[in-house]
């Protein structure tokens, strides 16, 4: 099975038995913490990204407080319960279940509401959360993007993480900045040139780990983010197919869809200066977007130009990266989606969903910016999805004898 594998109603609904009995089990250090313990975990909040924030999760346990006495029942959670401690949360229905989140538990909270019995919360957030407290001035020995950011992850700040589960797997992606491996007829090296004392470095500026691998995805245009313990560093929707088909009838519950041009542009232009040379250096490119079936809005937006000084471009291969990071920022502001679904445990950020059946418009591919899995107290296990798309969809309707209606 892959890391973001396609699904499809029938398969899932086949699975999961026509999602009957939601379940959740959460393990702290590979350990269920409710096996043999009466314990009650409810009101799970999961909130998964493809950004460059950390996913984080929360959830109650009840029965653990003893009336009688009026206290916490210590001794069945105090030696599974330690802050910094790995866990991972597992959802699905009955005893299929997968596991959605995978991080450290950062806090525990003892809360009583009326008539709510007393209850513990307890907060966990993903790598990242390490990442950006781990803050650094130093010379990395690496000198493409790429090796800088594995010279990072793989640094002794996160040896622990991985024995402990909490970092599965580093799976970084080859950067445009590192030379391609020369393949079967390619035209043989360059001559060495003269020797030199300069060496090209990548720096950390007194800045977290997180914050370094943000700055170094920008630059290349490149995601950053942890899905069920998978640090993953790779190019901005590479991962372009369809992960599921949602549509009335299978899991769509509500919706609510939005096109909007205001912030687009018809045009972005980077600016930067060339050190060496002393030279400027642009890189511009128009945006080749549908904003809308007609042409109004085309010509509304074609006539916006942004432009962006950057300080940190010194060369033209890098002012091409920073400009297609903007045009893609930019441009995938325009297309917003929010439903919520059925909760099906396979659903996560980093993919394209397909909304299908709704009619021109609403129908698209929209590329899940977030997710959130929530069961309530009362045990309904269900997803928010956040979306964005860049283009809107148009498919022409066609009647017999009356061609194209728009």
């Amino acid at each position: 099975m892959g890391l973001f594998d396609d699904i499809s109603y029938s398969e899932i609904i086949k699975n999961y038995e026509g999602f009957q009995n939601p379940h959740v089990v959460v393990k702290v250090s590979g350990k269920d913490i409710t096996d043999k313990n009466d314990l009650a975990i409810s009101q799970v909040n999961i909130e998964l990204s493809s950004g460059f924030e950390a996913s984080v999760a929360s959830f109650r346990i009840y029965k653990i407080f003893d009336i009688s006495k009026g206290s916490y029942l210590t001794d069945q959670y105090e030696k599974k319960l330690y802050i910094g401690l790995p866990i991972e949360i597992w959802l699905g229905y009955g005893i299929k279940i997968k596991p959605v989140f995978v991080g450290v538990i950062t806090g525990i909270g003892f809360r009583y509401e009326d008539p709510d019995e007393p209850y513990i919360v307890v907060k966990a957030m993903d790598a990242k959360g390490v990442m950006m407290a781990n803050r650094n001035s130093r010379q990395l020995t690496a000198t493409q993007i790429d090796k800088a950011v594995k010279e990072v992850l793989e640094g002794a700040a996160y040896n622990s993480l991985t024995s402990q589960g909490v970092i599965k797997e580093i799976m970084v992606e080859t950067t445009p900045d590192s030379p391609i491996p020369a393949g079967i007829g390619a035209a043989p090296p360059a001559p060495p040139t003269a020797p030199t004392t300069e060496k090209p470095t990548i720096e950390m500026v007194n800045e977290s780990d997180y914050e370094f691998i943000v700055r170094m995805a920008k630059r290349v245009n490149f995601e950053f983010f942890i899905h069920v313990g998978n640090v993953i560093f790779r190019p901005a929707k590479i991962d372009i197919g369809t992960m599921m088909t949602i549509e009335p009838g299978n899991i769509l519950r509500s919706f609510d869809i939005e096109y909007d041009i205001t912030g687009q542009v018809g045009e972005v232009e980077v600016r930067a200066t060339d050190t060496d040379k002393g030279e400027l250096i642009t890189s511009k490119t128009g945006v080749q977007n549908t904003w809308s079936y007609g042409s109004k809005a085309g010509k509304l937006v074609k006539g916006n130009k942004y432009v962006y000084l950057d300080p940190s471009v010194h060369t033209q291969a890098e002012a091409n990266m920073r400009r297609d990071y903007l045009v893609e920022n930019i441009s995938y502001k325009f297309g917003t989606i929010y439903c919520e679904t059925v909760g099906v445990p396979e659903l996560a950020p980093g993919r394209f969903v397909k909304i299908n059946a709704l009619g021109n418009g609403p129908d698209n591919k929209f590329y899940i910016q977030k997710l959130r899995h929530v069961m309530s107290k009362k045990g309904e296990y269900k997803c928010v999805l956040e979306g964005k798309a860049n283009n809107i969809k148009y498919v022409p309707i066609t009647l017999p004898g009356l061609g194209s209606l728009m």
